[in-house]
């Protein structure tokens, strides 16, 4: 698959968490995430100076995040894993976020870099689970019919 077909079927299939998405569809929407994200990074820069919020990067960003979420959900599913394998960074924040969103609670800060770190491994992770080549043949994530 290619640059454009990529980043087209991506957004053709923003919404379709199932079924399967090659290495060369993920990476290359990656690669689109990536180069527009800095792009428009330097243009809100120099257009609005550093105190710009949101600007262009920003929407950008909320514009792709449902894309990026849903093939990278497709990825784990060609290699044969649940997409729920995406979500393993986000388990040691649980305790982070709990503390903050509750008044009166405090969390020790060598726990917070712990559980960032734990963070950090299981991001690494997921990354290689996301470089494994596909699972050859139908998989139980295929959605066609079979042959």
């Amino acid at each position: 698959m290619r640059f454009r077909e990529a980043v087209a079927v991506c957004f053709q299939d923003y919404w379709t968490f199932s079924g399967r998405a090659s290495r060369s569809e993920y990476w290359w929407f990656f690669l689109f995430i990536i180069v527009g994200s800095l792009v428009l990074a330097l243009i809100d820069r120099a257009l609005f100076g550093e105190d710009m919020l949101l600007g262009f990067g920003g929407l950008f960003s909320l514009f792709t995040i449902l894309p990026q979420a849903a093939v990278a959900w497709r990825r784990m599913h060609d290699t044969g894993r649940s997409g729920f394998f995406n979500l393993l960074p986000g388990i040691p924040l649980v305790p982070v976020f709990h503390s903050v969103l509750r008044p009166g609670n405090s969390i020790d800060p060598s726990v917070v870099v712990i559980l960032a770190g734990l963070a950090f491994i299981l991001s690494l992770v997921v990354l290689v689970l996301l470089i494994l080549p596909s699972q050859p043949g139908r998989n139980r994530y295929d959605t066609a019919a079979p042959d």
